[in-house]
């Protein structure tokens, strides 16, 4: 087709208007492959969408070339394409509420997820601290018992050091006599 004509630039828009996209740049970025930035320029008016974008942009949301939409417009000027394309276009709106649902329920799910990772994260949290705690529990009662045990071990060597003293005492006495 080579340039574009500004009528054919003007049904760009407009066919754009009537998909009344939530999120046109992601939506339509996504659909035609194309960078966001590109995307936002042409539907922002700071660039002129290039024929290989609206040929994709066509192709996408209206089931046909951009070349047909613009030729078919040309030759029954402002009228609609046809029963066809109506068709299409109804379709076209169909597959774009269905993908609005879909994100909507992607979004619930997300809000879902993130819930029960807040509650997962509360429940590691208090885990933690009950864990925690009971090292800390472990680490006194560990603490008591080697006092106790080192209680008994002095305790007996106290009592052997006695027998010994005794046991010299007995030996110095028996020396003696």
């Amino acid at each position: 087709m080579g340039d574009l004509r500004k009528e054919d630039i003007e049904r760009f828009y407009q066919d754009f208007e009537k998909l009344n996209l939530i999120t046109p740049v992601a939506t339509i970025a996504e659909a035609v492959k194309m960078s966001k930035g590109s995307v936002s320029k042409y539907l922002n008016k700071k660039l002129d969408p290039s024929e290989n974008f609206l040929n994709k942009f066509y192709e996408k949301f209206y089931n046909t070339g951009f070349n047909k939409v613009s030729r078919e417009t040309t030759q029954e000027g402002s009228k609609d394409i046809g029963s066809g394309i109506n068709q299409e276009k109804s379709d076209n709106k169909k597959y774009v509420e269905l993908l609005e649902r879909d994100r909507n329920l992607l979004e619930q799910m997300q809000e879902i997820i993130k819930t029960n990772l807040t509650e997962l994260l509360l429940a590691q949290r208090l885990n933690r601290a009950q864990l925690t705690v009971l090292t800390d529990l472990g680490s006194k009662t560990l603490a008591t018992v080697q006092k106790r045990n080192l209680e008994m071990v002095r305790e007996e060597t106290s009592k052997a050091l006695n027998d010994i003293v005794v046991l010299q005492q007995q030996a110095g006495n028996a020396a003696n006599k």
